[in-house]
Formats: structure tokens, C-alpha cells, sequence
């Protein structure tokens, strides 16, 4: 299933390997371009002193305008999430489920996967936003 382009950019934000090579697996399948940040345990352990870092801050400036999905891992702490949200308000954003954080981040470009986590329905929602970005730019070239 190699017919997608390779122009649909994916950032994921994990804390672990686990759910990068997971997540990178389905990507790979539809030739998606694709990189994972790992959030350390820096921010884990101070997820606000993290954030007002430079380093961080210029690392997420770098790729504002240069991706078309953002895929949160659950355990990200919601001060984190809340940046990373606020700075790329013109990209899509799926948050994997969390049972210990029901909090819904309210903007219309978060789009949440059910409890329990199923890869499909990742896959789903990725696809979804694919075909609206290519019949986008399709309405857009017409």
C-alpha cells in the first residue's frame, strides 16, 4: 500500500521508545514522513522549568509550518501538551487515550482516541487527515 506521497509530515512526542516504534511501523506502511522527540525525564520530573527552556522552545519553533500531524503520547504531562498545542494551532493534533488524565484539550484541531488505545483507529485518523489535506490541495490547484 506504497501509493501515498511522501509529503504528509509526522511529529510524535513520546516518553518512551515503546510507542514510537509502534506508531512508526503503521507510518512506514503509508510512507509517511515521520520523527519522534522523546520527552526526558527532565521534563517529567519539572514539566514547567523544562518548558521556559530555550533549548525546547527553539526545538518546537524549528518545526512550526513543517508538519501535518502531531501525535501526543498519553503520559505527557498536560503542561507540555498545553505548549505544544498553543504553538502549533494550525496543525493537527491527536492525543493518545490516557485513563489517568480525562482532561480534553478544547481546540478544534485536537482530535482524542478512545480508551483503549487501538492502533486502528490511529490509522484511521491519520488517513482521515491525509485525504483532507490532499483533497485540500486538490480544491486548491483547481
Amino acid at each position: 500500500m506504497k501509493e501515498f506521497e511522501e509529503f504528509f509530515r509526522v511529529q510524535i512526542f513520546s516518553l518512551t521508545p515503546n510507542i514510537c516504534q509502534l506508531i512508526r511501523k503503521m507510518l512506514e506502511k503509508y510512507n509517511f514522513k515521520h520523527d519522534c522527540i522523546r520527552i526526558n525525564e527532565d521534563i517529567i520530573s519539572d514539566p514547567k522549568k523544562f518548558c521556559s527552556q530555550r533549548t525546547f522552545l527553539d526545538s518546537l519553533d524549528s518545526l512550526v509550518g513543517k508538519l501535518d500531524c502531531i501525535i501526543l503520547d498519553k503520559d505527557i504531562d498536560s503542561a507540555v501538551k498545553q505548549i505544544i498545542v498553543e504553538k502549533f494551532n494550525k496543525t493537527d493534533i491527536i492525543c493518545l487515550p490516557s485513563l489517568n488524565e480525562p482532561e480534553i484539550l478544547p481546540y478544534k484541531n485536537v482530535k482524542h482516541i478512545s480508551e483503549p488505545f487501538r492502533l486502528s483507529e490511529l490509522e484511521e485518523v491519520l488517513l482521515e487527515l491525509y485525504n483532507n489535506k490532499k483533497k485540500s490541495e486538490t480544491d486548491t490547484d483547481t
